[in-house]
């Protein structure tokens, strides 16, 4: 039985007695309670630094892990890496749902592995790898996994032995109370021919407001669906889905740096759609799913939650997105089916993130039902719902379709009004079929279709659509189709350098008729691999963030203005070029430092000093116990003196001092030559300290005091029941005196004090020597209290009084119907009386 502690008043409710005994006997249950509409509180994400470890120490792993979908193979799901580069050992945290890891930066994507393991009802998983997926802004990391509850956990990071990642740290999320989700019911949207499926709000699930996303941005159009998967857990509740898209926002704002959760929608197994980035769900509302700008400005981002490598999407999940997607696309006017251009890639009305970039996602499941070509595929199944999605009366077919003008990658249109029409759609293909045709929309009787393809020949077709719902009204204009051919584009020409800095070049070359975009690619290699990329819309710009003194090799090539893609070729090499000049052109370089020499000394640091270099910013030094000058340490400084740690006692260095760029650190000056100077760190034993006693003692503690050492920082004391000092326990203390703690009563202690560096913890004297001295911990017990006696009495409860036992701080009071006090209830009190 679990006995109910008072801490500050020895009251006890005799009436529970009464009610507990009766629960054991009966085994009664208490009545179950109604829930209760909560308004939900905040998600909290805790930060924990994940230490990055030291190349020379740095060990290889076989790097297997299991997938945190409980239906994966293990094996390993990233690159082919061993090495351990950063690690956060086996650590307990306060209680999380969720978890993921950043960094700042170091690592590459491709190379990488992230692993995580956790702690849940006591016991740990193995390891999982974490996804790690290509990102557009914001700070890199993986994607977060929920965990269901957990108290501890441990991270490893596997990449390339060189790897220096910077700024590491696992994020845990405790989503906080979710609000009671009261869904609204399915309604038919007046803006779509197709009924929009049941959402569950932004202020449903507890989002988080106040950030840049207040003020989204918007794109032109939604052209098409992305589908994601969350790469989190498939085992989760109905009730926890609300939970773990909130912790999901938590994670992007917080530890990703993005505004607001990166998708749009969220669809959890169970059914059941969520509202994603704050702007409203019929608006093309920009998002951070897919790694592309232009595709998150224009796409709608759903997300599947769950890991769907091997397990296949639920049912529920299933029709949910099918009916969410054919509402969206319905929504902006797009059919379910064939293919458009957008941010530099061809991608299908509905297809899956890794068409986007370099991924896993969806999950190989999701991406085979998305790419079917059965009827039970999800692009047939959404085209289906939208055929299903209603009807509109029909209006006239347009006509006089005519084009008017033309650039390289765009032509201009005009028709005849229809008579009560709003909106019309033209179509434009290269084939007389019409066959993947792109699309322009537009609220009068003309209009310009843009991200055509220059040198091509165009069809055209016309159709009146429904302002609203985004459905047919009439039917397109008919074959033959009036066609309108787009320029070829041609190379530019005349490209030369007009200007250079240290760190930019200046270029002009002769306009492209019909260009509103270039591309000049700059590089210190004559095969211009690997570039630096320039992007103007005019026939001139500057590219800057080049190295002083370097040769540069450029080249321009015509773009198209909203696809990013090129419309003509690089001009052709071989490539002008131009050399920079470097910071201080009129001495081609600064001047090398001079008066380099050590002005103090501790056994772990070196101090310098020297001439100051006119119009420098930045100076390295290289440290080194070989004078070569191999194998260095390094010193970074603003001014021309600064101090270099972390050196080894009674060693000889030699030093040199070199002024390097502040922003781009690489070399303005020679370093100082050889002969290098040199100074020796001093050993840094301190004298062995004098006059150790044991000042006071308790049960459970011994205080100590001895003879101040000269220059000692931080000393500790060792104390054993051993007269050998082994095993021991330690103190630590900044002053020559101190109290060690959590000893044993009645035992004998030996005990000595040693002298340690205070940053890296090694000893900088001898122990005291044996015989050691030694002090005994007294046995602890006290007096039985005497004295006992009840002063008052109501219906439920007994006071109490009795005489003070010296040194006590608590007393417990057992109580009972019992003459033998058992069953008890107790009571507590920090005093010797009172109710």
């Amino acid at each position: 039985m679990n006995i109910t502690r008072f801490v500050t008043r020895g009251v006890i409710p005799l009436s529970a007695l009464a009610l507990l005994s009766t629960a054991l006997v009966l085994g009664v249950q208490s009545p179950s309670v109604a829930p209760v509409e909560t308004r939900g509180t905040p998600a909290v994400v805790r930060d924990h630094s994940v230490p990055v470890t030291v190349a020379a120490d740095r060990v290889h792993v076989a790097p297997q892990a299991h997938d945190h979908d409980e239906e994966a193979d293990s094996g390993v799901t990233g690159p082919d890496v061993d090495t351990v580069v950063a690690e956060l050992p086996e650590t307990v945290v306060e209680p999380f749902s969720m978890l993921g890891v950043t960094w700042k930066s170091g690592l590459v994507l491709a190379d990488t592995v992230v692993q995580a393991r956790w702690r849940a009802d006591g016991t740990w998983t193995a390891w999982s790898d974490l996804d790690i997926e290509p990102y557009e802004e914001g700070t890199p990391g993986t994607e977060p996994v929920w965990v269901g509850r957990a108290d501890a956990a441990a991270i490893r990071v596997l990449s390339s032995a060189d790897a220096e990642p910077a700024g590491v740290a696992l994020s845990t999320i405790d989503p906080g109370k979710s609000p009671t989700l009261t869904p609204t019911a399915e309604t038919v949207a007046t803006t779509s021919g197709v009924s929009q499926p049941t959402v569950i709000t932004r202020s449903q699930w507890g989002a988080k407001e106040g950030s840049s996303c207040d003020s989204p941005i918007y794109g032109s159009s939604t052209k098409g669906v992305v589908v994601h998967h969350t790469a989190g857990s498939n085992s989760y509740s109905k009730s926890q889905s609300a939970s773990i898209v909130k912790s999901t926002q938590a994670y992007h704002t917080n530890s990703r740096n993005w505004c607001d959760i990166g998708y749009n929608f969220l669809v959890d197994k169970y059914g059941q759609v969520f509202e994603g980035r704050k702007g409203g769900v019929t608006k093309s509302v920009r998002a951070a799913h897919s790694g592309n700008g232009t595709v998150n400005e224009q796409t709608a981002g759903i997300s599947l939650m769950g890991t769907f490598e091997t397990t296949a999407p639920s049912n529920e999940m299933k029709a949910a997105l099918v009916k969410l997607a054919a509402w969206k696309l319905a929504l902006h006017g797009d059919p379910a089916k064939g293919t458009y251009s957008i941010g530099g890639v061809t991608l299908n009305r509905i297809a899956g993130h890794r068409n986007v970039v370099s991924t896993a996602c969806p999950g190989a499941k999701v991406y085979a039902w998305l790419t079917s070509t059965s009827s039970t595929g999800l692009r047939s199944q959404v085209e289906k719902a939208m055929e299903e999605g209603g009807s509109a009366e029909p209006l006239p077919t347009p006509t006089g379709l005519t084009a008017t003008g033309q650039t390289l990658s765009s032509v201009s249109l005009d028709w005849s009004d229809v008579e009560g029409a709003e909106k019309y759609h033209v179509k434009a293909s290269t084939s007389s079929s019409m066959s993947s045709p792109t699309y322009g929309k537009f609220t009068e009787s003309k209009g310009t279709v843009t991200g055509l393809t220059p040198g091509k020949k165009y069809y055209f077709s016309v159709v009146v659509v429904d302002p609203e719902r985004n459905v047919r009204l009439s039917e397109y204009s008919g074959a033959p189709y009036p066609t309108a051919e787009t320029p070829a584009a041609t190379t530019p020409t005349g490209l030369k350098a007009t200007s250079a800095t240290s760190t930019s070049l200046s270029f002009d070359w002769d306009d492209v008729v019909g260009a509103e975009k270039y591309h000049v690619k700059v590089s210190t290699s004559s095969t211009l691999s690997p570039p630096t990329f320039g992007k103007f819309t005019e026939s001139k710009g500057t590219v800057t963030g080049l190295t002083p003194g370097k040769k540069y090799y450029f080249a321009v090539v015509v773009v198209d203005p909203e696809r990013n893609v090129r419309l003509s070729d690089y001009t052709s090499s071989p490539y002008p070029s131009e050399v920079l000049p470097l910071k201080d052109p009129a001495a081609g370089k600064m001047s090398t430092p001079t008066g380099l020499e050590a002005t103090s000394a501790t056994s772990t640091s070196l101090s310098f000093d020297w001439d100051d270099v006119v119009g420098a910013e930045k100076y390295h030094v290289k440290v080194s116990t070989s004078s070569t000058l191999s194998s260095p340490t390094f010193g970074k400084f603003t001014e021309s003196k600064g101090t270099v740690t972390g050196l080894t006692p009674g060693k000889k260095y030699y030093f040199a001092v070199v002024v390097v760029d502040p922003e781009r650190n690489v070399r303005l000056s020679d370093y100082t030559s050889s002969p290098y100077p040199s100074a020796v760190t001093p050993t840094g034993k301190l004298p062995t300290p004098t006059g150790l006693k044991a000042t006071a003692a308790t049960s459970t503690s011994l205080s100590f005091d001895w003879d101040d050492v000269v220059g000692a920082e931080k000393y500790h004391v060792k104390v054993s029941t051993s007269s050998t000092l082994s095993p021991p326990t330690f103190g630590k203390f900044t002053e020559s005196k101190g109290t060690v703690t959590g000893l044993t009563p009645g035992k004998k202690y030996y005990f000595a004090v040693v002298v340690v560096d205070p940053e890296r913890n090694v000893r900088l004297s001898d122990y005291t020597s044996s015989p050691y001295p030694s002090a005994v911990t007294p046995t602890g017990k006290m007096s039985t209290p005497t004295g006992l006696e009840a002063t008052a009495a109501t219906s439920t409860s007994l006071s109490f009084d009795w005489d003070d036992v010296v040194g006590a701080e608590k007393y417990h009071v057992k109580v009972s119907t019992s003459s033998t006090l058992s069953p008890r209830r107790s009571g507590s009190s920090l005093r010797a009386r009172g109710p």
